[in-house]
């Protein structure tokens, strides 16, 4: 299956006209084989915000970088977590005497593909993407599995504008690491080990009747028990693709 690397990014407002670039530039093509590249903001900048145990407000990230990457060996997997971790993101203006640091925090997420699903489209590429985070325990994912076969996707699929869905479990992650310090005013929000992606045309029907009967349904609210963490969802527009 295929493997992901989730790469979320906010920016220092007074650095925005700098980020754009940044960000599709962030990682050297030498490191790792990028098959494809999904450049995203999100729709909502301001969602309820988490806090730490100590009542500090955490990082909501708002830009998203998702690489689908080649098969990694372990060496290539070592390198592309290092470059991760000593990400700079400084730019020298030619009016500033140091270096400015360019986002406010950034965190990542590697996922393993498990299972894909598709509908036509007339459009080169969806426009919309909803990312939804679970996390359940290992116990109940077989639950979790045909909740999505079996109802889930079928009932989305019945949505207009619904495209696509690929389903992921989490293969490691920069956020175990920031939850041990938890408190310091940065993201210590952990990364969910079960998250689906959904691609949307536009127009699309997300928050409509069809898609709203295809979420409340006796099954979902089940799944939804199972949590034992909040639900992560956003919703992305696709700023570009490569």
């Amino acid at each position: 299956m295929s493997s992901y690397l989730f790469l979320f990014l906010e920016p220092r407002e007074d650095h925005r006209h700098n980020f754009a670039q940044w960000r599709r530039e962030l990682l050297p093509a030498h490191l790792v084989g990028i098959t494809h590249t999904l450049y995203l903001d999100a729709t909502e900048s301001t969602p309820h915000a988490p806090k730490s145990a100590k009542g500090a407000a955490l990082t909501v990230y708002n830009h998203l970088n998702i690489y689908r990457l080649a098969p990694l060996t372990a060496l290539q997997r070592t390198e592309l977590e290092t470059h991760l971790h000593s990400v700079s993101a400084t730019t020298t203006s030619a009016t500033e005497s140091k270096e400015t640091r360019l986002i406010i925090s950034h965190t990542w997420t590697f996922y393993t593909a498990t299972t894909e699903a598709h509908a036509p489209s007339t459009t080169p590429r969806a426009p919309t993407i909803v990312t939804v985070g679970m996390t359940i325990s290992p116990a109940d994912s077989a639950e979790l599995d045909r909740w999505y076969a079996g109802e889930h996707i079928p009932a989305l699929a019945r949505v207009p504008g619904w495209r696509n869905a690929i389903r992921l479990v989490i293969a490691g992650s920069d956020r175990e690491e920031k939850a041990k310090t938890e408190g310091n005013g940065k993201d210590a929000t952990a990364a969910a080990p079960y998250l689906a992606v959904h691609e949307w045309d536009e127009p699309n029907g997300l928050g409509g009747e069809v898609w709203r009967a295809a979420c409340d349904t006796p099954s979902t609210r089940r799944i939804e028990e199972m949590q034992v963490a909040p639900l992560q969802r956003r919703v992305w527009r696709v700023v570009s693709a490569t």
